[in-house]
């Protein structure tokens, strides 16, 4: 288990930085969809772009917590503190509330 734990590790940290890329994408699409609306376009085309856009940014965040699912059934402490995420990103966990010795006092008081 610690072998595939470790597999799936390095399999996230790769996953996550091309989920990265491909969010900024379509953050940038987005971003210029709505900055500056083609003016050739009528109104229902430029609805329908955006409406695409939003379907991908919502299909691109379910991908990401498919993968975090497959992750969490082999070792489910990666998913309370992901070692893919920088620091800066496992503070913001932290400063939101989330605190990953949480875990360790639900186990304790609901024993399997």
């Amino acid at each position: 288990m610690v072998s595939s734990s470790v597999d799936d590790v390095g399999l996230m940290h790769g996953f996550y930085r091309d989920w990265m890329g491909r969010q900024e994408g379509i953050f940038d699409e987005l971003q210029s969809s709505v900055a500056s609306p083609n003016s050739d376009d009528d109104e229902g085309d430029a609805d329908a772009r955006l409406s695409e856009l939003v379907e991908r940014a919502t299909a691109h965040y379910i991908e990401y917590y498919h993968a975090k699912s497959r992750v969490a059934q082999d070792n489910v402490f990666l998913v309370f503190s992901p070692t893919w995420l920088t620091p800066l990103e496992r503070s913001f966990l932290w400063i939101t509330g989330f605190k990953p010795g949480l875990v360790f006092q639900i186990t304790y008081t609901n024993p399997v």
